[in-house]
């Protein structure tokens, strides 16, 4: 089968700081916590093939094409059709 495939990442940084200083003595506390979520997209979608018989129909997988000879009682040979070279 042919396919097009697209792929979106979506990429999100969140960052906390908490600081805290104690005039009482010098204490320092910084915390930072980072956290990063990646969230990705997979869209696949087929691709309309021609079954080589002269109709708009479309053939998505090379069974198609040879489904559609047979129905037509026509002789093939799958070497000349892109889609069942792949």
């Amino acid at each position: 089968m042919t396919t097009l495939a697209s792929t979106i990442s979506t990429s999100t940084e969140t960052t906390t700081t908490i600081s805290t200083i104690s005039t009482t003595r010098t204490i320092l506390t910084v915390i930072t916590t980072t956290i990063t979520t990646t969230t990705t997209t997979t869209t696949t979608t087929a691709v309309c093939g021609d079954c080589h018989d002269g109709t708009p129909k479309c053939c998505y997988t090379c069974q198609d094409i040879i489904d559609t000879y047979i129905s037509h009682n026509w002789a093939y040979d799958i070497s000349g059709f892109a889609l069942c070279k792949q």
